[in-house]
């Protein structure tokens, strides 16, 4: 199936899509969705109606997603039924997104001591596209899936974790380095979120 490029309905990120059923429904497939869902273009439509969602409600709306992903395998689908629900829910509790970050370096670490880099800047000439695609794409599925609104909210928690000793910070210029400690790697693995690689 062919895929096209697009923006992220929820977020105006970089997505692609490809058109699927009678042709009004879209699968997109975004990074700052953590993954693919079906919207139609009235809901797509709705979406971009200025003030109609808040950054805080579209994060939301992201936990949804991934939940529903995670729970009923598929693709969710974007309705106003869960529009609203994100619209009247209750954010992600503070513990469970620090896990969530904890697990994302987790499942990114090949080998203990690798790095994971993310980086805030596309326009790095010095570093192959292919390279600021991957690092962007990261960014976009930590910001998912800690149901963080930007940039300056998951660098909060990441100083924090950092400053609780379970990563460690590499980091140069725009380009930013992570690297799960041991100490990250047990709270993980301590609290059964993760299960046997082997």
């Amino acid at each position: 199936m062919e895929r096209y490029s697009t923006e992220c309905a929820i977020w105006s990120t970089p997505a692609t899509f490809d058109r699927v059923s009678d042709g009004s429904v879209r699968r997109i497939d975004s990074p700052r969705s953590d993954g693919e869902y079906r919207i139609d273009d009235d809901t797509s439509g709705l979406l971009q109606q200025f003030g109609l969602m808040n950054d805080f409600e579209r994060a939301r709306l992201t936990t949804r997603l991934i939940k529903r992903r995670q729970e009923e395998g598929g693709i969710p689908e974007i309705t106003r039924d869960e529009i609203n629900a994100a619209k009247n829910g209750q954010p992600m509790p503070v513990s469970e997104r620090i896990d969530q970050v904890l697990l994302f370096f987790h499942r990114h670490t090949r080998m203990l001591g690798d790095g994971i880099s993310i980086n805030l800047n596309s326009q790095n000439g010095s570093t192959p596209y292919d390279e600021i695609y991957d690092e962007i794409s990261r960014l976009h599925r930590l910001l998912a899936l800690s149901e963080s609104v930007g940039w300056h909210e998951l660098k909060f928690m990441l100083d924090d974790l950092e400053k609780m000793k379970l990563i460690r910070n590499t980091s140069s210029n725009d380009r930013h380095v992570y690297v799960l400690r041991l100490p990250g790697f047990e709270r993980i693995e301590g609290a059964g979120k993760v299960a046997s690689r082997f």
